[in-house]
């Protein structure tokens, strides 16, 4: 079975190299190779500088490549330096990240590209006329306009922009080297400044370096595999590999493209002009080839607005659900709008604060400066992930370099470009007052809210811990044991029959195990206003969710007790005659690992059996008419723990193997591939997108996916119990107990 799925599964899990090295090619060819070199060589006066600093910041950017590659290969999951920065260091390095997203990662990059696409849609426009402002804020209005309607650029006219720029340049390149006579060349130093190349004192080296700041810009984005690495097929491999081979290919580009532009063209033509590009081209091919030029960079930088636009709202909302932003930021359905606006907004404040020159070099700075800090959590990962390899020699030389090259450009920049170095510094300072001001609201509202917290006789409610449409949860103290207890409290409002039926349902099921791996229930019953609630044991710990999404995955020696445990719970469900029903991470909690992970105390609970639901001797539920009928078209549980029954609905012909054992058996599989693995079996944009692979998709190969380590006889039981079809997984859970019983 492992071998007639193989081929499939590595076509169909994942993202591979190729759309990965083409997502760093795209978002590093941008605004800043068209034109820095113009104001680099304004600065350093000589051709061979310019090509001396893309030289250095090449280096820089594959040593980037290298160390962020180190970084995906000991925490293989999307999120970039938000996610490395919080998961290796502390939240609140991670929330300065995202800090510099919304700032720097999005908003200056934003108004970079329509100031960008301004210059070369108008032509010959002096930097300061209103026209350039006037049409960059219309790019930005155009593009806020299009997602806010629903229309997103499709992957198809993206890829079709990035290679039409890609023949563009090709066509440059060989045109200029194949066709354009040696005499032609014009590039020579500016009147007065020398020609060599290496700089001849401190003060030189302070210029170059200086300067290598807007150069750096055109470097970055070496790193954007690291934001999809949870969704790529073997990250551990496919991640780093494809940073290093894209940054390859587009650091040849940078030095043939920037030879072109510093040596074809007259100095004085391209010093601190902010096309050097089109006069290049000009100087290269004549009017013909600057006009298909300008089309294209206008084209590119349109695309680069409409991706960022429909990228960062979407961090912002990310950041929002995990509680680090305003709820506002949130959407329950459709595009984010909101944030969408506060984006764009943001973006046009930024076209009008500053010309191009000015958001380059303050972009360079602060995305370089953001890059460090991620760099730098190498160091943490041993001691944050106590499975993770050491680094290798070439991963600690990649690191030091691009510190080094960093702080050299950060420190010049004191001198040569101080108001944009001070603007770095005050974003980052800004970060730390805004998370300092939201840390002291959030831990303020427990406490605010407890005088309004409702009662429920006879337990004293203290703290709010989450709310849904469906039930309330809070921690309380029982006065007659004084132990702490969770209470789960159905809603005032919205309530409906089919949450009355779950709280009936769950208090039926809880009230008959008695288990050392599931909930105890205390009590049950309704508070004075008539609102059903439970009273549950208080389980200290981490969800297994977040215990994954903190540490990544686990060692086949500390998951398989775990895995005993979680099948043992569920076995004992199946024998009470329930179905779980939502058999996922965040619904499993992780006691008495503390400070060492893996520990041989560790001990889950298995919570939430709001979707439990009662079962013949036959396996086949019996299930309630008033449920059946409300949730038919809705999907219940956790779309990337569903069966593939379970995602049909529980209506008509799939009605009888959605409600099969077989279901929670499934979900056993979805939750050991994710412990193993650190990946979902199946992921996607919308719980529709997940349902249908999980319908029509082969189950992956776990021991396909990088450095995952597993024993072919547990890579074999999980892979049975994810099979499509129900009456090919095993019988029962107490068969799956017996089958890991067995393994070492």
């Amino acid at each position: 079975m492992v071998e007639s799925n193989r081929n499939e599964a590595r076509a169909q899990s994942g993202l591979g190299l190729l759309t990965l090295s083409a997502l760093v090619v795209a978002n590093m060819i941008g605004a800043g190779v068209f034109t820095s070199s113009g104001f680099s060589l304004g600065a350093l006066g000589s051709p061979a500088r310019v090509m001396l600093a893309w030289w250095l910041c090449g280096v820089w950017a594959m040593a980037g490549a290298i160390a962020y590659g180190a970084l995906a290969r000991r925490l293989p999951l999307s999120g970039g330096e938000y996610l490395f920065l919080s998961r290796l260091v502390h939240p609140s390095i991670g929330f300065l990240a995202g800090w510099i997203s919304v700032v720097a990662g999005f908003t200056a990059p934003i108004a970079v590209a329509a100031q960008g696409a301004a210059i070369y849609g108008l032509g010959g426009v002096e930097s300061g006329d209103w026209r350039l402002t006037a049409c960059a804020v219309a790019v930005i209005a155009f593009a806020t306009t299009c997602h806010l309607a629903g229309m997103a650029v499709g992957a198809g006219l993206q890829n079709a922009i990035v290679i039409a720029k890609l023949l563009l340049l090709a066509i440059i390149i060989i045109w200029a080297f194949g066709f354009t006579p040696s005499a032609a060349w014009q590039g020579r130093a500016l009147p007065g400044e020398s020609s060599q190349w290496w700089p001849e004192d401190w003060a030189a080296w302070t210029v170059l370096a200086g300067s290598m700041s807007w150069v750096a810009l055109s470097y970055t984005g070496f790193n954007a595999a690291i934001y999809v690495a949870g969704q790529a097929r073997e990250p551990h491999r496919t991640v780093p590999q494809s940073m290093l081979v894209a940054t390859a290919a587009v650091t040849v580009i940078y030095l043939l493209l920037n030879y072109i532009f510093v040596y074809a063209p007259s100095p004085e033509s391209i010093a601190n002009q902010n096309n050097v590009a089109d006069i290049a081209a000009m100087a290269v091919g004549g009017t013909g080839l600057s006009w298909l030029l300008r089309v294209t960079i206008v084209l590119a930088m349109t695309s680069s607005v409409f991706a960022m636009l429909l990228a960062g709202p979407r961090v912002y909302q990310k950041m929002a659900e995990d509680g680090v932003m305003p709820s506002i930021f949130k959407s329950t359905s459709g595009p984010p709008r909101i944030a969408t606006v506060v984006q764009a907004l943001l973006s046009i404040v930024a076209v009008f604060m500053a010309d191009l020159l000015q958001l380059m070099k303050y972009l360079g700075l602060t995305l370089s400066a953001c890059g460090a800090l991620a760099v730098l959590s190498l160091w943490w990962a041993r001691r944050r992930i106590p499975s993770a390899p050491p680094l290798r020699w070439w991963e600690t030389l990649a690191m030091s370099v691009y510190l080094l090259i960093t702080f050299a450009i950060l420190w010049a920049s004191r001198t040569t470009h101080s108001d944009e170095f001070m603007a770095m510094l005050v974003t980052f300072a800004l970060g730390g007052v805004v998370y300092g001001i939201w840390t002291i609201v959030e831990v303020s509202r427990p406490a605010m809210a407890s005088t309004s917290l409702p009662s429920c006789p006879p337990y004293e409610l203290r703290e709010v811990l989450s709310y849904s449409a469906a039930c309330e949860v809070y921690l309380a103290r029982d006065p007659s044991t004084q132990e702490s207890v969770v209470i789960k409290l159905l809603p005032t409002l919205n309530r409906t029959a089919l949450s009355e039926q779950r709280w009936r349902s769950e208090s039926d099921v809880l009230s008959r195990l008695v288990h050392p791996h599931v909930v105890r229930l205390i009590d049950s019953g309704r508070t004075p206003e008539d609102r059903g609630y439970l009273a549950l044991e208080h389980v200290p710990g981490s969800t297994l969710w977040d215990l994954i999404q903190q540490h990544g995955s686990m060692p086949q020696q500390r998951a398989l007790p775990l895995l005993r445990q979680i099948a043992s719970a569920v076995a004992a469900v199946h024998e009470q005659g329930f179905l779980h029903g939502d058999l996922a991470p965040k619904n499993i909690v992780v006691s008495g690992h503390h400070r060492q992970l893996g520990s041989a105390t560790e001990q889950i609970k298995l919570i939430d059996f709001g979707l439990a639901r009662s079962v013949c001797g036959s396996g086949s539920l019996e299930p309630n008419r008033e449920q059946s009928s409300e949730v038919n078209e809705s999907i219940c549980g956790t779309p990337a723990f569903m069966s593939p029954e379970s995602c049909q609905g529980r209506g008509g012909g799939a009605q009888h193997h959605a409600d099969s054992l077989a279901t929670d058996i499934y979900s056993f599989g979805c939750l050991a591939f994710f412990m193993l693995t650190g990946q979902l079996p199946f992921n996607g944009s919308t719980s529709i997108e997940i349902c249908w692979k999980q319908i029509h998709q082969p189950a992956p190969i776990p021991s396909d996916l990088g450095s995952v380590t597993i024993a072919p006889e547990l890579e074999a039981l999980i892979l049975r119990c994810l099979e499509k079809s129900p009456e090919k997984r095993p019988l029962t859970m107490q068969d799956v107990v017996a089958e890991l019983s067995k393994l070492d």
